[in-house]
């Protein structure tokens, strides 16, 4: 078969073009879809572990010799806070992608990919992260720590001996 020589009009030279308007709204849209999921996972991880924290104070207030439970729930703190600020440093390396995307309306690289370094060192120092996590592995410690003056039971872990 006889291939057909390519015609160069005016409509070709425009289907050439980087992208449409129609896509820029797409592309946008898809960022601030993925940046909605990022704050909607860091939320649930304050709701999780709000839940896992009241549970485990439930069992240890019901039986007070569970005490050393509390631990495991200091541990989780640890781990959500630790995941929380992951998802925040996604979120913010989305919204500069935005940023930087609707500033030129040119796209320089891949959707996923991210430059490595100051987003997930900023993410651990935001104030929806420490404020909140703090106050949480802080009470649960005390409330450890207090655990005789409240109901007169010797905790018998390393740390409280």
């Amino acid at each position: 078969m006889a291939r057909k020589p390519k015609n160069n009009t005016q409509e070709d030279k425009k289907m050439d073009c980087k992208y449409t308007s129609e896509e820029d709204r797409h592309y946008i849209s898809l960022l601030q879809e993925n940046i909605q999921r990022m704050s909607s996972n860091s939320a649930n991880c304050k709701i999780w572990i709000l839940g896992i924290n009241s549970a485990l104070i439930a069992i240890v207030s019901q039986n007070i010799e569970l005490i050393n439970l509390l631990w495991f729930s200091v541990l989780f703190d640890i781990l959500f806070c630790c995941l929380d600020a992951y998802y925040l440093s996604i979120e913010k390396k989305f919204r500069k992608i935005e940023s930087d995307y609707v500033s030129s309306l040119k796209i320089k690289g891949d959707l996923y990919k991210f430059i490595k370094g100051k987003a997930k060192k900023c993410a651990f120092c935001s104030l929806s992260i420490w404020p909140f996590y703090l106050v949480l592995i802080s009470a649960t410690i005390v409330f450890i720590l207090c655990s005789d003056f409240i109901w007169g039971y010797q905790c018998s872990c390393i740390y409280c001996k």
